[in-house]
């Protein structure tokens, strides 16, 4: 059952966006998009708790697509999303894909996002390079990608599910390594629950190339880039 679904549902969202991972990717992706209309990936629909929190903030989510691999998981975030003030703009704004991130993206997913948001998903998936190369896929040169990961699961200790693939945690930064590059690595969260983030970018992102600063506007962006 996907904590979605839980009946606990609203004190887990509360303990989740508590959690300093959450402070930390609410401050790296404010900063990284300030204002600008954007497009949102979120895989695992864990991500989806942040939403409320980063549009009452200011951040303006021109689309948000939410993927998982039950339909159920995402017909229960949909509905909880849609609940409280500006719930129905956020849920028009927002589109359901069923999607196995081990699989080829599904051509829903449409053009590259400006954001993409994977929290604890690859600890459950069997193929993580696999999974690793569809999500970078889907990232655009200019991109922002933020992957949590349980430093347990990670350590390879505790939190194991029977269907867990569990790598150490040099071999996680190499597979991150290999589809991604690596802007922050940062050890955070109480010693019961540990998390690990990854701050990743393109592998052709350069920070002194930005299009914006070429062209002048984001409107002038490259066509293969929008």
């Amino acid at each position: 059952m996907s904590w979605w679904e839980a009946p606990d549902w609203p004190a887990r969202m509360r303990a989740r966006a508590r959690h300093p991972s959450r402070s930390l990717g609410h401050q790296l992706i404010r900063r990284e998009f300030g204002r600008r209309p954007i497009r949102w990936l979120d895989v695992g629909i864990a991500g989806l708790v942040d939403y409320p929190q980063l549009t009452a903030a200011g951040l303006q989510v021109r689309e948000l697509l939410a993927a998982d691999r039950s339909a159920s998981a995402l017909r229960e975030a949909a509905a909880r999303i849609s609940q409280g003030s500006g719930g129905r703009a956020r849920a028009a704004r927002m589109r359901l894909i069923r999607w196995d991130v081990q699989e080829l993206p599904p051509p829903a997913l449409g053009r590259a996002v400006d954001l993409l948001t994977c929290r604890h998903v690859l600890n459950h998936v069997l193929d993580g390079r696999a999974a690793l190369r569809h999500l970078a896929d889907r990232l655009r040169p200019t991109g922002l990608c933020l992957l949590t990961l349980h430093r347990a699961l990670v350590d390879g200790t505790g939190w194991n599910l029977p269907e867990d693939h569990v790598y150490s945690a040099d071999g996680w930064l190499g597979l991150v390594q290999s589809q991604f590059r690596v802007e922050r690595w940062i050890r955070t969260g109480p010693a019961w629950k540990p998390n690990d983030v990854f701050v990743l970018r393109h592998l052709a992102y350069a920070r002194c190339e930005r299009p914006w600063r070429w062209w002048g506007s984001w409107r002038h962006r490259p066509a293969s880039w929008r």
